[in-house]
């Protein structure tokens, strides 16, 4: 895989849960469904290329996988990692790939490339998917705070705390950070996707393809960010014409 360009950190509400065995057996298996090829961290890009030119790319789990897994949850080593690849049927591959990491301090990360994300309907519909990744990490580990961007690299504690104050071209609010910013106050929010989880959180994405799918719709990150306290340097290529 070529080096990430984009990082996702997140933080469950209960950080024991991210080396929890059942759940981490169960989200593999859901991924497995929804039509991933999930490889070792170590030698999956090498697994990937042999599948690739063998015609044999198909959802399934690698039996290393579910090793380093058992290790992982049996105390050994900081983090589990793996390479997903989304094949959702054989010999049909959609070119999203990216690298799944469960830290024992209740962390989860991914790094992805973002060649996946092109600016065409090709890239738009990789990016809808990756946003569907996010939603099956939040149905087994209930998020307190994520996102997606190259700010500053919160930890566990920070989140717990909030202490994040910038806004993201992703950013995941749990229900406690809900509460906190206040829900009218994110209802008003004006992004290109809010979703809305079943326990009282929401996810926000900002502009990423907001003028390639609604040309007119209007998306000031500043006076988002502003509306919740914070900051919004992730988007300094942003030139705000009106001021409030």
């Amino acid at each position: 895989m070529a080096t990430a360009d984009l990082t996702l950190l997140m933080y469950p509400r209960q950080a024991s849960s991210v080396s929890d065995r059942d759940i981490l057996t169960a989200f593999l298996q859901e991924l497995v469904y929804r039509g991933y090829l999930i490889l070792p961290d170590q030698n999956g890009v090498l697994l990937l290329r042999q599948r690739f030119e063998a015609k044999t790319l198909a959802p399934g789990i690698e039996p290393e996988v579910e090793r380093d897994r058992d290790a992982f949850t049996q105390g050994q080593g900081d983090a589990f990692r793996c390479i997903l690849r989304l094949v959702p049927e054989p010999e049909r591959d959609y070119g999203l790939a990216f690298t799944f990491a469960a830290w024992r301090d209740g962390t989860l990360w991914v790094d992805v490339d973002d060649g996946n994300f092109k600016y065409t309907d090709e890239g738009l519909q990789n990016y809808e998917r990756f946003i569907d990744f996010i939603l099956t990490v939040y149905q087994f580990w209930p998020l307190h705070y994520g996102y997606l961007g190259d700010g500053p690299e919160w930890d566990a504690e920070d989140a717990k705390t909030f202490r994040p104050d910038e806004l993201h071209e992703i950013t995941i609010l749990g229900p406690e950070y809900v509460a906190r910013l206040g829900r009218e106050n994110i209802r008003r929010a004006q992004v290109w996707k809010k979703i809305d989880m079943s326990d009282g959180g929401v996810i926000l994405v900002v502009m990423v393809y907001a003028q390639y799918t609604q040309p007119d719709l209007d998306i000031h990150p500043a006076r988002i960010a502003r509306q919740f306290g914070w900051n919004s340097s992730q988007f300094m290529d942003e030139v705000e014409d009106e001021v409030e």
